[in-house]
């Protein structure tokens, strides 16, 4: 399946949603973006760091 046909399936799927659910998924992603984003940011400053070790 190419890109656009994924982009095409979700938005033609989500489109069939209920506002609630729309508004949930929309959350969820904005989440994962913000992981993402703020993940790669963390690499980028001290890709050398070590993890925090866990009491």
């Amino acid at each position: 399946m190419t890109s656009k046909e994924k982009f095409e399936k979700v938005c033609n799927d989500f489109s069939k949603l209920s506002d609630e659910q729309q508004d949930y998924i929309l959350g969820i992603m904005q989440a994962l973006v913000f992981a993402k984003t703020t993940g790669s940011q963390t690499e980028q400053e001290d890709p050398q760091r070590e993890p925090a070790a866990s009491s």
